[in-house]
């Protein structure tokens, strides 16, 4: 009796495990799935100017005589930054511009010459005019008269021979010229200058530094408004474009700092680049980069991490 009440619960079990399973099965096919909907997209980035930072850099090397414009400090466009040594320069300049000097007063000189040359030339040419009527007249003798004219002819030729030098010493002096705009330009690349309005970010040299051309010795940071360059991971980088909403805050935090506009994004993909030393990322994840233009966002420093947040409901 006892075997059997036992064998009819667990009959009872089964049955009631059953009619569970088809209402689950039941119900999961009657329910659809909702898909996902993402409306932003948090990014890793970096906050700099909307130009980029420029490296500074000289184009020959030399040994840094003065620190003109500090780190920190404004500059416009052409302001001397950094400053080399640069006797030699300076003294083959200043040479350059004496030779040239003396070239354009030796000009001045033969055309002073060609001008008495070409006075005397004209007295010749009234003599032999006046001893040809003298002759004619029988009052004066040929030979004489063959004397004028060789005596003419001869300042004739000199007055051509002067001009001739005249025109050979202002093809000189065009050379001088050359000269001096070599020995200024020679001399204007031992200054680091600014490349546009902006301001020295960083400097790496002291007074007494030797420098190498094309080697970087600082930061600097155009004037142009803050931006926040970040990278898109490809899971969603076709869900970003240029003029969606965006705004960035700390890294881990909440807080709005600024808010702004997506401006540009990246053609292709890429490795990443901007924070490679991320525990735990896959080396071979590629992103798109964009770039959000920040309103009010002056008080921003530039390099500082931030989360960047766009805006893709629109997508």
């Amino acid at each position: 009796m006892k075997k059997h009440l036992m064998n009819h619960r667990i009959l009872l079990c089964l049955l009631l495990l059953a009619s569970c399973s088809e209402k689950e099965a039941s119900t999961s096919e009657a329910t659809p799935v909702t898909p996902l909907t993402v409306d932003e997209v948090v990014a890793l980035g970096r906050i700099e100017p909307a130009s980029q930072i420029v490296a500074l850099a000289g184009e020959v090397s030399g040994i840094v005589s003065e620190i003109n414009i500090s780190e920190g400090d404004s500059a416009k466009k052409g302001a001397v930054i950094v400053t080399l040594r640069h006797e030699i320069e300076s003294a083959q300049l200043q040479l350059a511009k004496e030779q040239y000097q003396t070239q354009l007063a030796q000009i001045k000189s033969d055309q002073i010459n060609v001008e008495q040359a070409k006075i005397d030339l004209s007295n010749q040419a009234k003599t032999r005019e006046r001893l040809r009527s003298l002759t004619e007249n029988l009052a004066e003798t040929q030979q004489t008269l063959d004397d004028a004219e060789s005596a003419f002819q001869q300042q004739k030729l000199q007055v051509d021979q002067l001009n001739q030098v005249v025109v050979l010493n202002q093809r000189k002096l065009a050379e001088l010229q050359a000269g001096i705009h070599q020995a200024e330009a020679t001399l204007n690349q031992k200054y680091i200058i600014a490349p546009m309005d902006g301001r020295v970010l960083r400097l790496d040299v002291i007074e007494g530094d030797a420098v190498s051309g094309g080697v970087g010795i600082g930061d600097f940071a155009p004037n142009s408004p803050t931006s926040a360059i970040c990278e898109i991971d490809e899971l969603f980088a076709t869900k970003v474009a240029v003029g969606q909403t965006a705004y960035v805050r700390l890294f881990g935090e909440t807080e709005k700092l600024a808010s702004g506009r997506v401006v540009q994004v990246g053609a292709y993909l890429k490795q990443k680049s901007l924070f490679t030393d991320k525990a735990g990322e896959s080396e071979d994840r590629r992103v798109r980069e964009a770039r959000i233009v920040l309103d009010n966002a002056a008080d921003l420093l530039y390099n500082t991490r931030v989360e960047c947040v766009i805006d893709i409901s629109g997508n």
